[in-house]
Parts: C-alpha cells; sequence; structure tokens
C-alpha cells in the first residue's frame, strides 16, 4: 500500500513537473510570438518615422537651401558703395530703379561680348523690374546704330552712375540666381560682368531676339549676298553657317589660359554630320572666318559648294550667318549668337572649349553656357 501510493505522488510530480514545463513552453510561445509581433510594429513604425524624418529633412533641406539661396541672392551679391561719397545709391520705393552695365577695361567688349551683355542685363533688369540704361561709349553707340535696341543710354535719362551699388560677377560662363534678386531699394551696375548664359535672357528670349535684329539699312547686304548666292547655286538649298575663329585665339599666353581653337578633325566630323543628313546636292556651306587660308587647307566639303564672306566687316559676316539655316561654330561669343539669333535648326559646337582642367574653364558650366538642344563634336 505504501509502495503504491509512492508511485501515485511519483506520478502527481511529474504530470506536474511535464505540465510545469508545457507551461513555460507555451508562455514562452506566446512571448516570442508577442515580441516578433512588438519588433514588426516597431520595424513598421520605425521605418514609417525614417521616412518620415527623410521626407522632412529633405523639404527643410530644400527649404534652407532656397532661403540661404535667396538670402545670398539679396544680400551677399558682392556688393560696394562708392568709396568717394559713401552712398548707397539708395531710391525711394515710387522711384524708378535702373540697371547698367560698367565697360570692361575702357570698352565694352566686342561684338559677341555685347550680345551677351545687353541680353543678360535685359532680362536681369525685366526680373527686378528695373529700367536698363546703356554706358555711353562708342561700341554702344555702333551697336545701337546696328540693332534694334530700345535701352538708352545713361546720358539719355541723366541719371549718375557713380553712387550705383557694384554687383560683381564670380564667374563668367555661371548661371548665377543672384543676379534675379538685386536689391530692392537701389540702383545698380553690373561691375565687371560677361555673364555669357543663355539662362539670364531665357524668359525673354522673343524681346532678346527682335532688340537684336539689325536695322533695316544694315539689311541690305544681307539679302544682297544670300541673291547673289542663290543666282549662282540656285533656290531651295539648305544653308549651313560655318564659322571659325583662329586668330587671337592661337597666342601661346591666350592658349594656357584655356582659349582653345577647334582642330581640322572637330569642323570635317561636324561637316560630315550635315552631308550625310542632307547629300551634297541639297546643301551649302557659308563661311565666315578670320583665317580663311586654313580653311581652304584644312576643310574638306566633300564637294558640296561653299562659300567665304570674305571681305566684308565683322557686322555684315555676322547678319549674313544669323540668316541660315544650320550652324557649326567654333569658339567665343561671336559665333555662338549667330547661332543663337538664327531660326530654329541644329547647330553643332566645339566641345572641348575652354580647354578641360585649364584656369578659364574653372569660370565655364557648358550647360549655363550652351542650350541644351545644341551637339557636342570633338
Amino acid at each position: 500500500m505504501f509502495i503504491l501510493q509512492s508511485r501515485i505522488i511519483s506520478i502527481q510530480k511529474l504530470l506536474t513537473i511535464s505540465l510545469t514545463g508545457i507551461l513555460y513552453l507555451t508562455v514562452r510561445q506566446h512571448v516570442a510570438r508577442r515580441d516578433s509581433h512588438l519588433s514588426s510594429d516597431v520595424a513598421h513604425r520605425d521605418n514609417h518615422l525614417s521616412s518620415d524624418v527623410a521626407h522632412r529633412d529633405n523639404h527643410l533641406s530644400s527649404d534652407m537651401t532656397a532661403a540661404a539661396a535667396f538670402k545670398q541672392s539679396d544680400k551677399g551679391a558682392q556688393l560696394e558703395t562708392n568709396h568717394h561719397t559713401g552712398k548707397s545709391a539708395v531710391v525711394s520705393g515710387s522711384s524708378r530703379r535702373y540697371l547698367t552695365i560698367a565697360p570692361l577695361d575702357g570698352s565694352f567688349g566686342r561684338l559677341g561680348n555685347f550680345c551677351f551683355r545687353y541680353a543678360s542685363a535685359l532680362g536681369i533688369a525685366k526680373a527686378n523690374n528695373m529700367t536698363l540704361v546703356l554706358p555711353n561709349t562708342d561700341l554702344v553707340r555702333e551697336m545701337r546704330r546696328a540693332f534694334q535696341i530700345t535701352a538708352p543710354l545713361v546720358s539719355e535719362v541723366k541719371v549718375d552712375t557713380s553712387d550705383f551699388v557694384k554687383v560683381i560677377e564670380k564667374h563668367w560662363g555661371v548661371f548665377d540666381t543672384r543676379y534675379f534678386f538685386l536689391p530692392k531699394s537701389a540702383n545698380v551696375t553690373l561691375h565687371r560682368v560677361y555673364s555669357q548664359s543663355w539662362k539670364y535672357f531665357y524668359p525673354i528670349q522673343r524681346l532678346v531676339k527682335t532688340e537684336l535684329k539689325p536695322q533695316p539699312e544694315r539689311s541690305n547686304d544681307t539679302h544682297e549676298f544670300f541673291r547673289r548666292l542663290q543666282a549662282f547655286e540656285g533656290k531651295g538649298r539648305i544653308v549651313i553657317g560655318v564659322h571659325v575663329r583662329r586668330g587671337d585665339f592661337l597666342i601661346p599666353a591666350n592658349q594656357r589660359w584655356g582659349y582653345a581653337v577647334a582642330p581640322t578633325a572637330y569642323f570635317n566630323r561636324a561637316i560630315d554630320y550635315f552631308i550625310t543628313k542632307y547629300t551634297t546636292s541639297k546643301l551649302i556651306f557659308v563661311i565666315a572666318s578670320d583665317d580663311r587660308s586654313w580653311c581652304e587647307k584644312s576643310l574638306n566639303f566633300s564637294g558640296a559648294p561653299h562659300h567665304f564672306t570674305s571681305g566684308l566687316s565683322a557686322l555684315e559676316d555676322f547678319n549674313i550667318l544669323t540668316q541660315c539655316d544650320h550652324h557649326i561654330i567654333s569658339v567665343g561669343s561671336f559665333g555662338w549668337w549667330t547661332a543663337w539669333l538664327s531660326k530654329p535648326g541644329t547647330v553643332i559646337y566645339y566641345k572641348d572649349f575652354p580647354t578641360p582642367g585649364s584656369k578659364h574653364s574653372k569660370n565655364h558650366n557648358p550647360p549655363d553656357y550652351y542650350p541644351s538642344k545644341w551637339i557636342a563634336m570633338s
């Protein structure tokens, strides 16, 4: 009897232990499932939090960048007051505000530089609700006789520019948004500014093309050139304008700075592009260059008719090229503007200007200088 009771007690203990173990395992599994759910919920929550934080930070970063850009544009644009008078050219809220451009080294640059500076200044003035006035220099007066420019001279509006706030350019070929946030209560001089980016005047490109149309009396020479060309080659041909600049870009000091000269291979590759696309029977090439002898020796037109504009003035060359259907340009602002002012067509440019890695290239951002639809070749 004692033995039977002992066995019953042992069995009860075993059952208690087993039940305890089962209960323990059940609790552990429940806890594990709970922890798994908690972990999943936490991960899900953290993912949402991470996404929200990233979204918030992106907005903050964007807002801070925009705010910083606005602050820099409005206040950090290298402003200088006139050292002789100590004035800052502040004007009243009801007064007309003026924008002008300081001549470069006693001049206004050459024709292409003038076009960039005028078009960009016009775009900047419009963006800031200012009136553009031009310095009274020989080149400005010449350009007003050549093109249909409407901006008045400083002397015509009788404004004193000596007290204008100066805004100094950082890079000649890099679009700078500071110019669209000029001081709101001052007249401004764009000082030592080339502003060579199409983005400054893109919003007013129709106006710029109107302003830089030749005066009617200046169009006669252009019409006569194309009349003779058609009489000689026949009507209906597609005209490819080719601008080849060498001259001052061959000076060793200029080349060391980064003024690259487009090589023979570039021009012939660009010529082949148009010949392949249209065939020689449909084309005629018009070449304007400061080195005709080099062109005659180096350029291969594969039998396509071609004519030089030799003996004409720079302005006549300029106006003729703007009337071409498509363009091959080399280097410099002259060729750039003949392509930009022409009818919509294909434009091929030399992509290694300025020389990559040169000092000059540090002031140049290709997407700011060349419109995106133009074709780069080397």
